[in-house]
Order: C-alpha cells, then sequence, then structure tokens
C-alpha cells in the first residue's frame, strides 16, 4: 500500500518551514511513506492564493451563517486541508499521513507501528493520530481494543490519516460548509457517512512552550490555556474575522450563491439594493397593480410580461439589469456571460 506523508506549512514564516522540514527529514529517515514533502498552506494573509483556489474550485461553498462568525484563518486552514485531500486524489497513493508543521513524533517505535498497521488495513477512511490533550484520556482509556478504537473526539487536525476513500467521502461534503473543517470527520462518522477512528498512543506532539509569560502577550487568550499552550503561535485565533474583509467576503458569499442558483434555481444576493430603493419598487408596483393580469386563482396574484414593456414600470428592469454587482455575478456564474440591455418596445 503507497502512502504520502504531507507536511503543512506557511511559507512565509521561517521557524514553521523550519520545523515542517526536520519533520520531513525524520520521517525520510524512518522510510514511512513512498511520498514525503513540505505542503504550502494557504494563508490568511494572502488574500490573492485564496480567490485563486476557490476560483479554480468554486464547488467549495460556506453557509451564509459560518462566513459571518468564521475567522481569516479557518477560511484559510479548511482550503489547506482541502487541498491535500485533492492532492491525495490525484497522486497514486491509497493513502496520506497528514501533519501540521508545529508536531514532531514523540515515540517513534509506536509511531512506526501504528504507519505499519495503517499500510494493512486498506478500509480504514479516516485516523486521528494527535490526541488532543483535552481529550486524550478518554482516548487512552479505549487502548484495549488495540491500535485503533472509535474516535470519540469533536475536533483536531493536527496530525492525521486519510485514506483515498475517505478524501473523496470528505470532498462531497465539502459544500455549504457550516462549521471549521475539523469538525467534518465527527460529524460524518455521527451520521454514519465515515468510518472515523483513533489511535490509542501518544506518538506525536506539539513543539513545547520554551518562552516565558511576556511572549505570551500577542496571542489569543485560548493559546494560553494549559492544554493548548505550544511552541508556535497560532495563525488562525489572531486572525480577523472574514466578514471584515469586504472584498473577499463578497467573492466567497457569491461562490455559496452561485451553487445554490446551480442546485435550487434561485438565490438572493443580499444588500444589493438598499432598504429605501425596495420600499420605493414596491410602491411603484402597487400605484400600477392595474396592469397586471390576474392569472392564478387567488385574487391577489398578479403577472406581468416584463417591467421593460411598460414606461411606468421599466425603471423596475434597468436598475437590476444595469446593476454591476448583479452583472459581476452572473459573469462569474456563466464563466463567461456577455449581456445586452432589453429595452421597451417603440410606439
Amino acid at each position: 500500500m503507497s502512502l504520502a506523508a504531507y507536511v503543512l506549512t506557511i511559507e512565509s514564516i521561517e521557524e514553521r518551514v523550519t520545523d515542517a522540514r526536520e519533520l520531513v527529514d525524520y520521517m525520510v529517515k524512518l522510510d514511512v511513506a513512498e511520498e514525503i514533502s513540505v505542503f504550502p498552506a494557504i494563508y490568511w494573509k494572502d488574500e490573492n492564493s485564496i480567490i485563486d483556489f476557490l476560483t479554480r474550485h468554486p464547488e467549495h461553498t460556506f453557509s451564509e451563517k459560518n462566513l459571518s462568525q468564521c475567522l481569516m484563518g479557518q477560511l484559510a486552514t479548511t482550503l489547506s486541508h482541502i487541498s491535500i485531500w485533492r492532492q491525495l486524489l490525484n497522486s497514486s497513493h491509497e493513502g496520506a499521513l497528514v501533519f501540521e508543521d508545529d508536531m514532531y513524533i514523540s515515540d517513534t517505535q509506536r509511531f512506526t507501528d501504528i504507519v505499519t498497521e495503517l499500510k494493512q488495513k486498506p478500509e480504514l477512511e479516516w485516523v486521528r493520530i494527535h490526541l488532543h490533550k483535552k481529550y486524550r484520556d478518554e482516548a487512552l482509556r479505549l487502548k484495549g481494543v488495540g491500535l485503533f478504537a472509535d474516535d470519540p473526539m469533536p475536533w483536531g487536525f493536527a496530525t492525521y490519516y486519510i485514506s483515498r476513500a475517505g478524501a473523496k467521502k470528505l470532498l462531497g461534503q465539502c459544500y455549504n460548509m457550516g462549521q471549521p473543517i475539523d469538525w467534518l470527520p465527527p460529524l460524518m462518522k455521527q451520521h454514519g457517512f465515515l468510518d472515523s477512528k483513533t489511535v490509542t498512543e501518544v506518538v506525536v506532539e506539539h513543539h513545547d512552550f520554551e518562552g516565558d509569560e511576556s511572549e505570551l502577550e500577542g496571542r489569543d487568550e485560548i493559546e494560553c490555556k494549559e492544554d493548548k499552550l505550544q511552541k508556535s503561535p497560532s495563525t488562525v485565533w489572531t486572525s480577523p474575522l472574514l466578514a471584515e474583509n469586504v472584498r473577499l467576503y463578497t467573492f466567497v458569499s457569491r461562490l455559496t450563491k452561485m451553487r445554490q442558483l446551480k442546485t435550487e434555481g434561485i438565490t438572493v444576493l443580499r444588500g444589493v439594493f438598499d432598504q429605501d430603493e425596495v420600499v420605493k419598487a414596491r410602491e411603484l408596483v402597487l400605484e400600477n397593480r392595474n396592469l397586471f393580469k390576474n392569472t392564478r386563482p387567488t385574487p391577489s396574484a398578479g403577472h406581468l410580461a416584463g417591467f421593460h414593456r411598460f414606461p411606468a414600470l421599466e425603471s423596475l428592469h434597468v436598475r437590476p439589469a444595469g446593476n454591476p454587482v448583479i452583472g459581476s455575478f452572473f459573469q462569474l456564474f456563466f464563466n463567461s456571460f456577455s449581456s445586452r440591455q432589453v429595452s421597451a418596445p417603440s410606439a
């Protein structure tokens, strides 16, 4: 069974790259996989890399609620792991070990035992290899059942194994995503869509924090908790909300709308017109209610064959047809899109 080992790292942060390369070199000496390499993560500060990835893979969308709440770092982390799963499927390997760059192998013998066992169990789809300190005791209590047990943890992607079958299943759920990416395997397991396991031994760890309290001042309070304290500061928790980046938020949101339009035949572009414009449009329709023919049993139902055909209502056609936000959305939706203004018929 052919395995790959990928170490995700942010190439613009020297310390992280150094740690990633050291981990790669160590695994090369252990000869645990057929391909062992550093894999460039998508960094939230590199806005263009996010746009480029989603332009190439617009099927990976997010729920509106998630987009309004998620941090830029969470978005970038999600796309980084999706990118690795796609890389696995584009390779000839049957599975991959995935490490974040601040990890090291703490028990070489047990780690190699786990890798050997993984190669002999092609049916395994996803296996948690790093045991988070918050849930570690629960996993260690399962040691009696063997190297692998049903995964009890609700999140965490520091180190894991994923098979080709697992990658296909996970990617198949990477649309209209409503939560951080590391919640996905536990949720799929809960609904019976993924056979999610965990190791029952501590074999990998985060590099220990070796500084003093003054070095923690720039970190988010979450990172200062005992069970989360580690050498490298997180690039996620100190990142801003995606909603604060209007350009990127609008771009990612439109991809969600595109998918909704393709799958459901309808979508809503919020905020294109302000409330005053919406109120005036409604008033204009009601003022010209006599132009609408009743075509349904319901007395209030009315139909009109195009606002542009009636001078009194033509503005209701011109405003959306000439709106740049709507125009750019359709251009993105159809990839190459040209349109022409439909004019009112001449008298």
